[in-house]
């Protein structure tokens, strides 16, 4: 569930669809409910409530999904059938999401973490701290990774890219995209291509071509001022 969605459902006049019959308690700004009453537990059932003014909050869909929280602190929406959550403190500084078998959090969009919701299972988990390291553990150290940047490292399936490696970038960097291999030394000034029928090369920004026979060719001469595609 994305955090527009996620505020939203949060709003107290939101679309969780109260029954016709429901009623609204109001003592405001202490508390506000509205409560349904519910033949089968014989008693009145609180679909939503609210506290200390717009501070404290919760909500129970029909569909018995449940939403509440402490603005703007924290603030949880979960699906308990389908075993998903999401849970923010001070979005967007933690948060923390989960579905049926996978968690991930993240501190500020910059420490991540993903991996399965069994610490115990096995699984693809990734590790980053933003931009200096970079790690995927899968259990096999062929498809697994412990990079640092921009010391020394080699990355998989990462940022649009097949394989990305590099030492004291910029000095060395190699790009991998669909059998085409770009190597700066250094980046972005003298790069090689090569593979998948390709041939290349450029010293940025005085001139740069690339080409495929009877496929493609680039030409560029004191970028961005002259270039030519075929």
């Amino acid at each position: 569930m994305r955090a527009l969605g996620l505020i939203a459902l949060l709003g107290l006049s939101g679309s969780f669809g109260f029954p016709a019959e429901a009623e609204e308690v109001n003592w405001w700004p202490a508390g506000v409910a509205q409560t349904t009453p519910d033949s089968a537990i014989g008693a009145v059932r609180v679909d939503s409530w609210q506290g200390g003014g717009p501070l404290f909050f919760g909500r129970t869909g029909a569909d018995g999904n449940q939403a509440g929280g402490f603005r703007p602190f924290f603030v949880f929406w979960n699906d308990p059938d389908a075993g998903t959550a999401e849970t923010d403190w001070f979005y967007p500084l933690l948060t923390h999401r989960e579905s049926a078998t996978d968690s991930r959090w993240s501190l500020f969009e910059l420490v991540n973490f993903a991996g399965p919701k069994d610490p115990h299972a096995a699984g693809v988990r990734h590790f980053d701290i933003w931009p200096f390291y970079f790690s995927r553990d899968t259990g096999d150290p062929a498809t697994s990774y412990h990079a640092v940047f921009p010391l020394h490292g080699t990355m998989q399936d990462r940022l649009g890219y097949d394989r990305l490696s590099w030492t004291l970038f910029p000095f060395y960097g190699r790009f991998e995209r669909r059998g085409v291999v770009t190597t700066a030394t250094p980046w972005p000034f003298i790069k090689s291509i090569e593979g998948d029928g390709y041939h290349g090369f450029a010293l940025w920004p005085l001139f740069g071509w690339k080409e495929k026979p009877n496929v493609e060719r680039d030409r560029y001469y004191l970028w961005p001022l002259i270039y030519k595609n075929e």
